[in-house]
């Protein structure tokens, strides 16, 4: 039919219209005009008149193109438990709680699950949510115990109602922590959840200290308003001393700048917050409870005070015993020998020194928890079939349910190894620590592994070098690396940045620094970032190409409405926004051979070969 890419562009934008013609001011008020004849769907394009040819027959666009009603042309396939998937990502803002939404989620799938249609699964895939889950768990379980074990000690050496409210301060100061927290826009993450496990022990010293000091004035028979006032003066000043010196020890760790400062900054403001908040209590509060409290006490002649006191001279008769007969002269010894004690003491300084410098306790500068998630990413030269990448992909994740057999001990006893796996081909998503990537070229691999409190004997690290020493040697690949998901700062352990104007020097220092690492014992995993473009053809007009009416304009706009396409028409259907593209049909666009077989249209509708016209050669693109 002679119909050019130009001729059906013009007609798809002549022919799927809605415009807005003005209005027709009558007596009776305005008129709006509009033409109509927007097109929305494939079908309805299929119809759309390209020519009428002398016979009368109409030629549409349906006779010489395939319409395609579809999802942009990208190559990314997905991939769990080595089943066809698709994935929905569900993330919340920087003010939702993600306990509360991993729950509306789950509960979500637990609904739909068994309604979903035969051979359709819904299931749940790297929530995150059960670390802050964990740790919120691992709070709440060590300070039951804290308040348990305080009230039992305070209660055997002291009294009932004194260890009552020294225990209270511990819930009292994480409260009001928590209020701190959220009058600066923190919120209780991994980092702040730390914050209050690492000072559950020691909040609660101060108040054990001034309400022990209160109860030994009393024990002298003083008064409870007396005993209060003089206990507190007595060990007051020590106390803020104390506190003092610890919230100085985390201030800097707020000044600290860069990624590491971001990742710190909410662990010193929790500390600092329940340091002060329980010196408060210590100081303010728990003084005017314990007046109360020894009042009544004192009047107190129920049968389990008096049980309750009886116990409590028999311990501390016990204590009073021990005190004298062991502690007392084991002080006195070492007082008396004071050049051998400090001999012992300087020669256990020498011997920890020496345990750290000779690397018996080796110096880590972020450590590694247990994870149960591993990642292993794939990267080959740009422009490698994407069959390619996807069969290394296949691979991994065949090898990584062989874990499953490997471990098979582990296995009988509590479960597979591998709970699951999610694989990805065409796309890396973006991570902290680097960009996303596009392209046939690259996926990666998931697996989540069996609680780590079920493998207590096999860590992470040692499925992972499994994992790696199973795939063996993988020809023309650039990258394999193998990962876990961890808390901490983001990044590599080791990272060194090259900088030059002269890409073929900084290739040559990047191979030569990446062989004098491999020398180093225990350095894995060692790549670059940087990729040779892909392939290309570059395309030149030839001298005497203008005598045949042609330009280096047709030739270019030619050749990308056959492969890249041209945007004919933009519409919008419902809330999505719709490109109308015009170009070479698929199985063309994936072969050299299309190019070759181009013919250029003359503004005269000649056709000539592109070979005429044009110099082609082969070269490679910018990565």
């Amino acid at each position: 039919y002679s119909i050019s890419f130009d001729h059906i562009v013009k007609a798809i934008k002549s022919g799927s219209i809605d415009l807005p013609g003005g209005a027709i001011k009558t007596r009776h008020g305005e008129i709006l005009l509009r033409s109509k004849g927007q097109l929305y769907t494939g079908r309805e394009f299929e119809n759309l008149p390209l020519i009428t040819q002398p016979d009368g027959t109409v030629v549409r666009l349906g006779h010489v193109a395939k319409i395609i009603d579809d999802f942009e042309d990208v190559d990314i396939r997905t991939r769990f438990n080595n089943k066809p998937a698709a994935l929905v990502q569900v993330n919340r803002t920087s003010q939702e709680d993600v306990i509360e939404i991993a729950g509306t989620v789950k509960e979500y799938v637990k609904k739909h699950k068994n309604k979903m249609p035969d051979g359709i699964n819904l299931a749940i895939w790297l929530d995150l949510s059960v670390m802050v889950q964990g740790r919120i768990d691992l709070l709440l379980h060590n300070g039951i115990q804290g308040i348990t074990l305080v009230f039992i000690i305070l209660a055997l050496f002291l009294n009932l109602r004194l260890a009552f409210w020294v225990a209270v301060g511990i819930p009292i100061s994480f409260m009001a922590a928590f209020m701190v927290l959220n009058s600066l826009d923190e919120t209780i993450n991994m980092i702040s959840l730390f914050a209050f496990i690492m000072t559950l022990g020691i909040l609660v010293d101060d108040a054990i200290i001034v309400g022990e000091n209160i109860f030994r004035h009393h024990s002298k028979g003083k008064s409870p308003s007396v005993a209060v006032i003089d206990g507190l003066k007595e060990v007051g000043g020590p106390v803020v001393m104390a506190v003092t010196t610890t919230v100085v020890a985390f201030t800097p760790l707020m000044f600290i700048s860069g990624i590491m400062g971001k990742f710190m900054a909410v662990m010193p403001i929790a500390v600092i917050a329940i340091l002060i908040v329980s010196l408060g209590e210590a100081l303010i509060i728990l003084p005017a409870h314990l007046n109360q409290a020894l009042t009544r006490y004192r009047l107190d002649k129920s049968k389990f005070t008096a049980w309750h006191e009886r116990i409590r001279q028999k311990v501390e008769q016990g204590l009073n015993y021990v005190i004298e007969k062991y502690y007392k002269s084991g002080i006195e010894y070492v007082v008396k020998n004071r050049y051998f004690t400090f001999s012992i003491g300087l020669g256990i300084l020498i011997i920890s020194l020496g345990i750290v410098k000779g690397g018996y306790v080796p110096f880590v500068f972020m450590p590694k928890g247990e994870s149960d998630w591993i990642i292993a990413e794939v990267g080959y030269p740009l422009g490698t079939p994407f069959s390619v990448t996807e069969k290394t992909i296949e691979h991994l994740e065949k090898k990584a349910f062989e874990l499953n057999t490997v471990f098979s001990e582990m296995s009988k006893k509590n479960g597979n190894l591998v709970v699951n796996t999610f694989s990805l081909v065409g796309k890396v998503p973006r991570r902290d620590w680097k960009p996303m990537e596009l392209g046939s070229h690259v996926g990666e691999v998931w697996i989540e592994l069996i609680n780590s409190e079920k493998r207590p004997s096999l860590s992470v690290n040692t499925i992972l070098n499994r994992w790696r020493g199973l795939m063996g040697e993988i020809p023309g690949i650039d990258k394999l690396t193998f990962a876990t998901i961890e808390g901490g700062p983001a990044g590599n352990p080791i990272e060194i940045q090259l900088a030059g104007k002269d890409f073929d020097q900084l290739r040559k220092a990047a191979n030569e620094l990446k062989a004098e690492i491999k020398t180093y014992p225990g350095t894995i995993d060692i790549t670059d970032d940087f990729k040779p473009g892909k392939e290309e053809k570059k395309v030149r007009v030839r001298q005497g190409a203008g005598s045949l009416g042609v330009t280096m304009s047709d030739i270019a706009r030619q050749l990308r409405q056959a492969f890249y396409g041209e945007e004919a028409l933009r519409i919008q259907r419902g809330r999505d926004d719709i490109k109308v593209m015009v170009r070479y049909a698929e199985k063309d666009r994936r072969s050299i051979s299309g190019i070759e077989e181009i013919r250029v249209r003359t503004v005269d509708g000649m056709e000539i070969p592109i070979e005429e016209v044009a110099e082609i050669t082969d070269g490679r693109a910018y990565a």
